[in-house]
Order: C-alpha cells, then sequence, then structure tokens
C-alpha cells in the first residue's frame, strides 16, 4: 500500500511507496500547494486544503498528478490560517475548518464553479481538528487550549429513494 502525507512548510505533498516493504520509497509528488494541511481520500482522489489559499487541490492517486484547484471563496487568499482540515459526512459532503473564523463550513463537490462554501457552524473555538463520527451521525472537532472535543451533528441523510 501506499501513504501520502504533506509538509505545510515546504508547501508538499508527498507519497511513500510500498510502505509495508522493506524499503519503502518516499516520493515528492508537488511542492505547490500552499501552506498544505488538511486531506481527505476518496474514490481515487486526494482533496488537500491550502490553508492561505482557501482553496482544495485534487490530485489523482493512480497517476500521481493534480487534476485541478477548486476555489472555496471568492477570495484569493485567507486573512491568517484560514482552512486546516476537512473530513466527508455521510452523503459525500466535505465540512470544512476555519482556525481564523473559528468555524465549520460546508461545501459540496457538486458546488463547484457554481457557488463556495456554506456557513455551516459558528463559535468554535480554537479548532483545531474535525472528523465525521457516522453511528452518531456528529462531527467531532478537537479544540486546543480547552482539550475538548465538541460534537456537532451533521447534515441529516437524504431518505433514498424507493423503486
Amino acid at each position: 500500500g501506499d501513504l501520502y502525507f504533506t509538509d505545510m512548510m515546504a508547501n508538499a505533498l508527498y507519497k511513500i511507496e510500498d510502505v509495508y516493504s522493506a524499503e519503502p520509497e518516499v516520493r515528492p509528488l508537488t511542492n505547490k500547494i500552499p501552506r498544505a494541511s488538511g486531506m481527505i481520500y476518496d474514490d481515487g482522489r486526494l482533496y488537500i486544503l491550502s490553508t492561505v489559499k482557501d482553496a482544495l487541490y485534487v490530485f489523482d492517486s493512480q497517476t500521481d498528478k493534480a487534476e485541478k484547484t477548486i476555489k472555496l471563496t471568492s477570495s484569493t487568499k485567507s486573512g491568517g490560517e484560514g482552512f486546516i482540515d476537512l473530513c466527508q459526512g455521510s452523503e459525500g459532503e466535505l465540512y470544512l475548518l476555519n482556525k481564523d473564523k473559528e468555524s465549520v463550513y460546508l461545501f459540496d463537490l457538486d458546488w463547484e464553479g457554481k457557488r463556495g462554501v456554506r456557513l455551516f457552524k459558528s463559535g468554535v473555538v480554537t479548532p483545531q481538528s474535525i472528523s465525521y463520527y457516522p453511528e452518531k451521525n456528529a462531527l467531532m472537532v478537537s479544540q486546543y487550549f480547552t482539550n475538548t472535543i465538541t460534537l456537532i451533528p451533521a447534515l441529516k441523510s437524504r431518505p433514498s429513494s424507493k423503486e
């Protein structure tokens, strides 16, 4: 198997090939993601946030090539440390954690080019990371300084259509 990781200070994405082999190889894939932060994998693609560009970078994990950059807001860069982490909900929606605004934002890949992120929950003090907790259909946000984890209800699942 392969393992991907980012180096925020080097603006880089790396891949460790054959991580379980006796001699795994570390390969740089790009150094063009400004302050690369949160990352998720879905359907053969890596989605990586830039904390300073308000953008989501998409990489094809089969070819190790950049596919596209998705603008999340109308601004070209955040005022400080913007989006720092993300997770995916039960319907494929993305929840993005914004450190400076102490908020969680919602984004759906179907919105690309049509609209940006939407505020989902504000008032999340000193956020550090976000994860989806499927058993509770909730978001878990860890918060430094307070040493707590806050549970935030996620969107309700859409009912399945019956044939």
